[in-house]
């Protein structure tokens, strides 16, 4: 379902999405190596689906030895 969609079908006067932030570093002790990566794309309907992707994200960078950290964003839009 797209945003706009999404926001036709909520009863609410406010519209809540998420979106999933992360942050990955080549070097943890050196902020200038720090990159965020931000998918705007593809906004969540939930946190919990947020989070897991966000989580795979986290993983993926991980698995390859770069450090990375992620959160999962609040945005609202009033309709």
């Amino acid at each position: 379902m797209d945003v706009f969609n999404c926001i036709l079908s909520t009863n609410d006067s406010s519209f809540i999405m998420w979106l999933a932030i992360v942050m990955f570093c080549v070097s943890p002790t050196n902020s200038t190596t720090c990159t965020l990566t931000v998918n705007n794309e593809n906004l969540y309907r939930t946190i919990e689906e947020c989070r897991i992707e966000m989580r795979s994200m986290v993983d993926m960078f991980t698995s390859r030895g770069v450090f990375s950290q992620g959160t999962c964003v609040e945005i609202g839009v009033s309709t």
